[in-house]
């Protein structure tokens, strides 16, 4: 289900604060998310400007695959 403009319309109007941000994988800002009173930050440069480290998650399943299966063979042994 895509959010809507209006559901970010809500949002806004019920939760009072200096900034409102979308944080999104997409690249650019969706064209359902209101020019005024919202900004969209895509994931990587709001994890950057945050100071967050983000997994890689190739990576991540790489490494729980690997222990799994040394956890496996251990077993075995």
């Amino acid at each position: 289900m895509t959010p809507t403009t209006p559901n970010f319309n809500h949002l806004h109007n019920r939760f009072m604060t200096e900034r409102h941000v979308l944080v999104g994988e997409a690249p650019d800002r969706p064209d359902y998310l209101p020019q005024h009173h919202w900004e969209y930050f895509a994931l990587a440069d709001a994890a950057r400007a945050a100071g967050w480290e983000l997994e890689d998650t190739e990576t991540t399943l790489r490494n729980q695959l690997t222990s799994w299966l040394a956890r496996v063979l251990r077993g075995q042994g």
